[in-house]
């Protein structure tokens, strides 16, 4: 993107503003326009959010209504995302939302991981063997784009991250304690998974023989509650058929479908309000009723948990139940031959593993990248914490959204604002923090190079002999260290910018 371009929009009021700014200043306009028109070179998202940093079509966010699609996404929705700062997964904000086509798509795939993404989305990876549960320092977590992925020669020290929690074991679940708080979440659980609800009927249903320990739960659950609930044995199962007002709490849960049988029919998924109002809490114990009634705590592999289901909306449910819960799940689907009552017929079985491991290496023995040929459908929600929870083909990963770059966090909240915020601006409003940036140095600036330095090293403004020392500097922005020793001195960075000067300003730049 060219400099002319950025200012396309607005181009006589931005025009306007920036004279102001330089006025107040003291410094050339020119200085200023050259700086945003290098930034603007090096960073095209500074200045063109949409530039990119999108995800296909098939890529589902999770919002606090459970997982959608980017056609059932609207500005305003609330959402999960990741916190960088506290390494911890809460509710957040659609600011905005980005759709457009692309023939800069990659197919990214382990055995464990699989995203479709444009070249500059933006991954948040974490530093390979760190716990991610015990908390991220900032120098732990690094942002790199798909591009930057596909092209790291040190692929194996970084991963991207699933979840975040202290324990995902399955004693956490079986021990969660039955209360008087999580008694009524682990039987709506246990009701899902095994029960039936109408109309006219919440009944749940276990057998003693196959599952002792669901019976036991069952009781103790009924007796911390002081349930009058009807008790009797069937023949084949256990029993217990429950009344107002506990019945009615359960129907008040889960979506209602007029359009079915009340007396023969129901619809065990949960409703949009009960799914907003989920906590980490309530979400485990109503894990611990799904898992005791149709889960499995020691499958194949001693360390994972399972779940399994053949209706779409519990399977959905209960993947966002476990990620809220601090579980990384991962779905998939498998045909069987059943004989049911219902009569000879294939069935379609779908299994969520709640894995151990919190993160995909980004090892490129293990995660393989394939550029697509054509332009694809991308898209991607803006969100506060510059994150989202994605789901595609059953995978479940934290991965960060688009946005401006120039401003780091930290900066944005000095400023009194937030980087999300300056998302949503054009080119002119977003001028009004460019001000504020720049105010502090007031009378600093006594040479074009000291406008860019006000930027990108404060410390070195004035000072023509200044050397910036950290490799980590060097290694960000090589094309200011032309000499490769790690250094960068400001005759450099000066050096560099000149080269890049337009023809028509160069007279500006003595």
């Amino acid at each position: 993107m060219n400099f002319e371009e950025y200012i396309k929009e607005n181009r006589e009021e931005f025009t306007e503003k920036v004279n102001n700014i330089s006025n107040e200043l003291g410094i050339e306009a020119n200085w200023l326009m050259f700086v945003m028109w290098f930034e603007s070179k090096l960073n095209p998202q500074a200045v063109n959010p949409i530039s990119g940093a999108c995800v296909d079509a098939e890529t589902e966010i999770l919002t606090t209504r459970g997982w959608r699609r980017h056609s059932d996404v609207f500005i305003g929705d609330d959402i999960w995302s990741f916190n960088k700062e506290t390494g911890g997964i809460e509710r957040d904000t659609i600011l905005a939302k980005i759709e457009k086509m692309s023939s800069d798509v990659w197919h990214s795939k382990s055995r464990s991981f699989e995203s479709v993404s444009t070249g500059d989305h933006r991954w948040v990876l974490v530093e390979k063997n760190y716990n991610m549960g015990g908390g991220y320092g900032k120098t732990r977590l690094k942002v790199k784009t798909t591009k930057e992925l596909t092209e790291l020669k040190s692929s194996y020290r970084y991963s991207i991250p699933h979840n975040a929690i202290e324990d995902n074991s399955a004693e956490r679940l079986i021990n969660l304690p039955v209360t008087p708080e999580t008694a009524f979440y682990i039987l709506l659980g246990l009701i899902i998974g095994d029960g039936h609800v109408s109309e006219l009927k919440c009944e749940l249903n276990a057998s003693e023989k196959g599952n002792k320990g669901e019976v036991e739960l069952i009781r103790e659950c009924n007796s911390i509650l002081g349930l009058d609930v009807y008790e009797y044995d069937s023949g084949h199962c256990l029993r217990w058929r429950y009344k107002a007002p506990f019945a009615d709490m359960i129907r008040a849960c889960l979506v209602r479908d007029r359009s079915i049988d009340k007396n023969k029919a129901c619809v065990k998924k949960l409703n949009d309000s009960f799914l907003h109002n989920l906590n980490k809490d309530i979400a485990a114990a109503v894990l611990k009723g799904l898992m005791f009634s149709d889960g499995c705590f020691y499958d194949v592999f001693p360390s994972t948990l399972s779940f399994r289901n053949t209706e779409c909306g519990i399977i959905d449910d209960f993947m966002q139940i476990a990620f809220i819960a601090g579980y990384n799940p991962r779905l998939s689907e498998a045909e069987y031959f059943s004989n049911d009552g219902f009569g000879e017929r294939n069935k379609t079985v779908k299994t969520v593993r709640l894995r151990k491991s919190l993160n995909t290496s980004c090892n490129k023995t293990q995660l393989k990248h394939t550029k697509l040929e054509g332009e694809h459908f991308v898209w991607c929600p803006q969100t506060g914490n510059e994150t989202f929870i994605a789901r595609r083909n059953g995978n479940v990963y934290i991965t960060h959204n688009c946005g401006l770059i120039q401003f780091m966090p930290s900066t944005a909240r000095s400023l009194g604002t937030t980087t999300a915020v300056l998302k949503r601006m054009n080119n002119v409003q977003q001028l009004d923090y460019v001000l504020a940036y720049l105010r502090p140095y007031r009378g600093k600036m006594k040479r074009w190079i000291d406008v860019y330095l006000a930027v990108f090293y404060p410390k070195a403004m004035g000072n023509p002999n200044f050397v910036i020392t950290p490799d980590i500097v060097a290694k960000q922005n090589k094309v200011f260290d032309l000499n490769r020793d790690l250094d960068i001195t400001v005759k450099e960075i000066e050096t560099a910018l000149r080269k890049s000067i337009p023809e028509q300003y160069k007279k500006y730049y003595v």
